[in-house]
């Protein structure tokens, strides 16, 4: 009976063990996902700034 509780003991550890890894594994890929949707939409207004700055000089400079 002492070996039956010592192993569970043992499954338990292990339980919030990997409970904690999954947790921490799912707050990194949140925190990856936020910095990419930003970077993400700094690259998008970049590139709009360039298209207008295209479109004027094309405006301003005719081929």
């Amino acid at each position: 009976m002492g070996i039956l509780i010592i192993e569970k003991k043992e499954w338990v550890a292990n339980y919030e063990q990997m409970k904690s890894t999954a947790e921490m594994a799912e707050l990194t890929l949140k925190r990856e996902q936020s910095i990419h949707t930003a970077a993400l939409a700094e690259a998008k207004l970049r590139e709009e700034k360039l298209k207008r700055l295209l479109e004027l000089k094309m405006n301003v400079f005719p081929m």
